[in-house]
Formats: C-alpha cells, sequence, structure tokens
C-alpha cells in the first residue's frame, strides 16, 4: 500500500493538521478542491462550500447539532466580508437573503449526505 510513510497511528494526526491548513485557506479562495482522508490515504474532493461547511461543524459548540441555517450563516459571513455572492443560472444574486437561500439549500444536503461520507473518510 502507498498511503505515505509513518505508522496508521499518526496518519490521523497529520491529515488533521492539514485539513485544517487545508479548509482555512477555503475562507479566501477555492483553488484547493481536496481534503486527506487517513482512510484512504489520498486526497478527497471536497468542494469550497462542503470545506466551509466543515469548518462551521468544527467551530460550532455543539457541532452534532447544528442546523443548516447555522452553516448557512457561517458562509455567509465568510462570503460577504469579502464581497462574494453566490451565482444562479449565471446571475449573481444579489441580496443576503437569497444567498443565504441558497447556502441554506447547499447546507440540507451536506447534512444530511455528505457529512456522513467525510466522518466515513474520517476527513471530520
Amino acid at each position: 500500500m502507498c498511503a505515505g510513510r509513518g505508522s496508521n497511528s499518526e496518519r490521523p494526526k497529520k491529515t488533521d493538521t492539514l485539513n485544517q491548513y487545508l479548509m482555512q485557506k477555503a475562507r479566501s479562495n477555492a483553488e484547493i478542491n481536496y481534503l486527506a482522508s487517513p482512510v484512504t490515504g489520498g486526497g478527497i474532493s471536497v468542494p469550497r462550500f462542503h470545506q466551509l461547511f466543515l469548518l462551521g461543524c468544527q467551530q460550532h459548540q455543539q457541532p452534532k447539532s447544528i442546523s443548516a441555517g447555522e452553516l448557512a450563516q457561517f458562509v455567509w459571513q465568510i462570503l460577504s466580508s469579502q464581497g462574494q455572492r453566490l451565482t444562479q443560472a449565471g446571475k449573481p444574486l444579489e441580496t443576503a437573503e437569497a444567498n443565504l437561500a441558497e447556502l441554506r439549500s447547499v447546507a440540507e444536503k451536506f447534512l444530511s449526505n455528505d457529512l456522513r461520507i467525510y466522518q466515513a473518510l474520517q476527513i471530520i
């Protein structure tokens, strides 16, 4: 198996450190769309919003009870502080409410489907 050097017990610590760094980078750009999985020993495709949702889960006081609305608000604070907006059908969403509604929709899908996969891969 070509999963890299180091024992299996060291791998989660290293991937956690790397993933924290990459998720922090996702606050300002979407250049890196991968996070490391100690389960596979490689990179897993994780879009920017999912990285930010994972970061939001980690920073929440009770990560297991975070809502889609709370995740949407967390990500919107990051995006709006940078003057960024979501797009729909190729056009930017102009209002905070429209952006939050779209983020909430994406966060609902993330919480019901994707989060379990990332947990199984020990990305979070």
